[in-house]
């Protein structure tokens, strides 16, 4: 881990110790504003047969073993794709979505037309705000007539949103204290996470599901060296999921230069699978 990113860690944390917001129960309102200060990364085309292009700063944002991770993902995802559908031209990149991209071209290969797809756990890990930039980078690089699929986690109950949150099996509590175990291990952390519980809460006047790790004692920890010290009952937010209603979405799409052209919703209307066209 790079003194960069140790740095940018220490601020986080620091930051969720001062803020006002990050108070013992109840919990706050407002996700905290707290926006990593992330190296800009380069687009990096992930099929054998193109040029050579700049190495993204991966390692700097997620580490090795993540990084080697989603790299081979990406790789294999395409490849499948490409065997799967020889017809079609199908590169893969790593990218910043919310920044204007540059779509590959294939030497001798007539575009004509683009299709993007934007996952459901990508769309809903943003905030409106947020969304709407990655809406308005995806209407720039299509071009007129370009499609982009789209799958929409739709509001629901909350009761519904906070048991899913904190699901039985114990799995999104897993992954939400594997943070620090993350930080002791790359950042020289010495948490102790059986101090601390996972609980998701839903904000139904923002329309998204915080997700937090709650300290259960009065203690500190030392991340590098550096002191933090936790209430009893302070919460730090780690993530988001966003829901949205048709209505909402539909005004994102249409700010962003997009027409919804279907919207497919399974029975109960929990999700949504939505064609955009670029117009």
């Amino acid at each position: 881990m790079n003194a960069h990113e140790s740095q940018r860690a220490a601020d986080a944390l620091r930051w969720a110790m001062d803020s006002e917001k990050a108070q013992a129960r109840p919990f706050p309102q407002e996700p905290f504003p707290f926006t990593p200060a992330w190296p800009e990364p380069e687009a990096r085309f992930l099929r054998n047969d193109l040029p050579p292009s700049p190495a993204l700063p991966l390692g700097d944002v997620l580490g090795p073993r993540l990084t080697e991770w989603v790299v081979q993902a990406a790789e294999a995802a395409a490849a499948r794709l490409s065997a799967a559908f020889p017809g079609l031209h199908i590169a893969g990149m790593l990218a910043d979505p919310t920044e204007a991209l540059v779509l590959p071209r294939f030497a001798g290969v007539e575009v004509r037309g683009n299709v993007l797809f934007l996952s459901a756990v990508a769309a809903g890990s943003y905030t409106p705000d947020d969304l709407s930039l990655v809406l308005r980078s995806a209407r720039q690089i299509a071009g007129n007539g370009a499609y982009l699929i789209t799958c929409m986690d739709l509001k629901k109950p909350r009761k519904v949103l906070e048991a899913a949150g904190n699901d039985a099996q114990g799995l999104a509590a897993r992954w939400n204290l594997s943070l620090l175990q993350r930080i002791n291990r790359e950042l020289g952390g010495d948490f102790q996470t059986a101090r601390f519980h996972h609980v998701a809460v839903h904000n139904e006047m923002l329309g998204c599901t915080g997700f937090y790790l709650e300290s259960d004692y009065a203690q500190f920890v030392t991340i590098e060296g550096r002191r933090f010290d936790f209430a009893a009952g302070e919460v730090m937010l780690t993530g988001i999921t966003s829901q949205y209603n048709a209505g909402e979405f539909q005004s994102l799409a249409v700010e962003a230069g997009f027409k919804v052209e279907k919207m497919w919703t399974d029975a109960a209307k929990w999700t949504a699978l939505c064609l955009l066209v670029a117009v």
